[in-house]
């Protein structure tokens, strides 16, 4: 079925997210390079749904990092504060983004994130939960680990920082990608066992920190 292609099909459902993709493309030869632990260009597809879970830096993140993945649609989890505009929700909705209220748990959005990713589509978050300038990663919020257990999808962790020279390409590392259920086998896990693999992705994200860091050393 095309939702397990690499290469997603033309869907008109899927027309604003497809332009969407179209700009990704633009910025993925232009703005953006993308590569492994390895160092190497990223070569990695994927097939089905795949949770991305990225440092957060700013507003221009989720346009950088869906170019990384241009190749397959990618839906947000955009904050209450984005969509909080009636006009700018309904086209960042047309995009692929699904509204999520941080400061409660949001039961709505985990149930929708869940379904998109068992609808064989990708889903990026930026776990922290808020925008952060410092260059280390310090805490991971728990809803990327909750909506991983209930999807069973792998998770795909992500580091990136703006270059200082805006004439360089922004350089993205991503991750090997690894399963949160291989943590936890509970129907239901604890809140210590969601803490857990919370470090757990919160270490491989900062991972791919180190190899950012050593990649742009002397940019």
């Amino acid at each position: 079925m095309a939702k397990n292609k690499i290469f997603t099909l033309f869907n008109p459902k899927f027309l604003p997210m497809d332009y969407g993709r179209a700009h990704y493309f633009l910025f993925r030869l232009f703005k953006v390079r993308s590569v492994g632990l390895d160092g190497k260009k990223y070569k990695r597809g994927f097939k089905g749904g795949a949770l991305i879970a990225a440092n957060h830096t700013g507003f221009s993140d989720a346009v950088m990092l869906g170019s990384c993945f241009w190749y397959r649609r990618v839906f947000f989890l955009a904050s209450e504060e984005v969509m909080s505009k009636p006009v700018r929700a309904f086209f960042l909705k047309l995009m692929g983004c699904i509204k999520i209220d941080r400061g409660i748990s949001d039961i709505d959005a985990v149930r929708k994130s869940v379904s998109v990713i068992k609808d064989g589509h990708t889903l990026a978050i930026f776990p922290q939960g808020r925008i952060e300038k410092e260059d280390g990663v310090s805490d991971i919020k728990s809803g990327a680990v909750l909506i991983a257990l209930q999807s069973g999808a792998p998770i795909i962790p992500v580091y990136s920082r703006p270059p200082l020279k805006k004439s360089k390409k922004r350089v993205y590392v991503i991750g090997n990608p690894f399963y949160a259920n291989e943590y936890c086998k509970k129907k239901f896990p604890s809140v210590s066992d969601i803490n857990n693999i919370s470090e757990q992705l919160l270490e491989k994200i900062n991972e791919c920190r180190a190899v950012y860091e050593k990649i742009t050393q002397g940019e």
